[in-house]
């Protein structure tokens, strides 16, 4: 709600002049202001083509986290055509874009996915899923998702809801937030015990001396005169 205050102070400095002084303090919601942002976002990619409106918001996500201190690093499969003499983009994979970032005595590695879309149509939770599969085969440490949208009016609670029970943590954020610089803060906010399948495998194998050594499937070794075996295998969880 948009609220405003007048105040008014008149002062006679004699018997013919007197001063009539209006002050008006406007105070606009930051909800409201952030709407305003989010508009003008939307008016800004309302006549580029769908291909274009991905590009836009790939390169334009990419400045605003470059601006907060991450390293982003936007991904395309391309392929030369001979024929058309052109290069063609065949597919992200659902992965627009890989970031890092230090934060005290961590650091974090994420996946970007971007959808520009209108503020009527919504993200399906399709969406969610192929974020969450990518993180599952993405072996980093402290790995997480970023959903990056124009507007959240993109996301219904169906989404909301399979963010929240998704075996690994995204973060749902519009532009403007990024660009507020939000997103330090809802890393920071992430409860990684939540994750219990976010975790390292860690595996050392030492040999003093052995004949006819060889490996059989991931951990399973074999030979002859095996002699100061160590094997250690840790859980590592982040």
């Amino acid at each position: 709600m948009r609220r405003s205050f007048t105040q008014i102070v008149r002062k006679n400095t004699t018997s013919e002049i007197k001063i009539i002084q209006t002050t008006q303090i406007i105070f606009e919601p930051k909800k409201k202001i952030k709407m305003q942002e989010e508009s003008e976002h939307l008016a800004e990619v309302k006549n580029l083509s769908s291909t274009d409106k991905g590009e836009w918001l790939e390169v334009k996500t990419k400045e605003a986290m470059e601006a907060e201190g991450f390293t982003v690093t936007i991904t395309k499969a391309q392929r030369w055509d001979k024929n058309k003499r052109e290069m063609q983009i065949i597919g992200d994979n659902g992965v627009d874009g890989i970031t890092r970032i230090r934060i005290n005595e961590h650091q974090y590695n994420g996946i970007i996915q971007c959808k520009c879309y209108a503020a009527t149509t919504r993200i399906s939770t399709d969406v969610i899923a192929q974020i969450d599969n990518n993180l599952d085969h993405w072996k980093m440490e402290r790995s997480f998702g970023i959903l990056v949208m124009l507007t959240k009016g993109s996301l219904n609670q169906r989404a909301i809801n399979a963010i929240k029970n998704a075996r690994n943590p995204i973060i749902a954020i519009t532009l403007h937030e990024i660009m507020q610089g939000e997103l330090k803060q809802k890393i920071l906010e992430i409860k990684w015990e939540n994750y219990p399948g976010k975790q390292l495998k860690r595996t050392r194998i030492e040999l003093e001396e052995a004949e006819e050594i060889k490996s059989i499937g991931e951990f399973r070794i074999e030979g002859k005169k095996i002699k100061g075996l160590v094997f250690e295998e840790n859980l590592i969880q982040y």
